[in-house]
């Protein structure tokens, strides 16, 4: 360490320093779709419909299992996609969808 050493002349200075406050929002060009801005239906002719609004896009679908195997991975290019997924039996799965945007959105849905 080195002695540090300061000199300055004697008196008040006011103007000597100044305090900024500035907005610290991000600046976000698409909104976030909120949590439950995702919709999935169990069709009766086995597909499986997810939507989400339309000013989002579902670019990927990815339905894994109870036991954590990736049993579908999906494309997308709309804001309401439908599948047909034959071999999803009656039980919970996860289901990550990925928007176009980047975002994550993962939900948990049962067959039956």
């Amino acid at each position: 360490a080195s002695d540090y050493s300061f000199t300055s002349e004697a008196g008040e200075f006011n103007a000597r320093f100044e305090i900024v406050f500035q907005d610290n929002s991000l600046s976000v060009d698409t909104p976030l779709l909120p949590s439950d801005g995702l919709t999935i239906v169990d069709m009766p002719d086995g597909s499986v419909k997810f939507k989400v609004g339309s000013a989002y896009t579902i670019s990927r679908v990815e339905i894994i299992d109870l036991l954590g195997r990736s049993l579908y991975d999906l494309n997308g290019s709309h804001s309401e996609e439908t599948y047909f997924l034959p071999q999803l039996s009656q039980s919970a799965y996860i289901a990550k969808v990925t928007l176009s945007n980047g975002q994550l959105v993962v939900k948990k849905a049962v067959k039956r």
